[in-house]
């Protein structure tokens, strides 16, 4: 049974870390159009370059993933129930790190997903 796939696209959402790094970019960024200080405008330049680079590296990195479950026997209502789940990375070059799974509460984590 196909539970999840990504094809082609991926939707990334910015950690408690990210937000601050942005909210630093534009400190920096407001202080380099108040002072023309040519040092901030390129610190700002290599901030904004950084996080549009991050998305580019991660939304490659989790597309073209697929994710099946299947269940080990019969399923009953309000009873838990383990499930098996393969995940295949369709992508032709590229492999995929770090993915995090989580289902019901439970995460699982891949460090390492060889390509096709």
């Amino acid at each position: 049974m196909k539970y999840f796939q990504m094809k082609n696209w991926a939707r990334t959402t910015p950690t408690k870390e990210g937000f601050a790094f942005l909210g630093l970019s534009l400190v920096v960024g407001l202080g380099a159009l108040n002072t023309g200080n040519n040092l901030l405008y390129l610190s700002f330049g290599i901030m904004l370059s950084s996080v549009i680079a991050s998305g580019i590296v991660s939304s490659i990195n989790i597309s073209n993933i697929e994710v099946n479950i299947v269940p080990n026997k019969d399923i009953f209502a309000l009873t838990p129930t383990p499930l098996k789940f393969t995940v295949t990375n369709k992508k032709r070059v590229f492999p995929s790190y770090s993915i995090t799974i989580e289902m019901g509460g439970n995460k699982s984590y891949l460090p390492f997903l060889g390509h096709d």
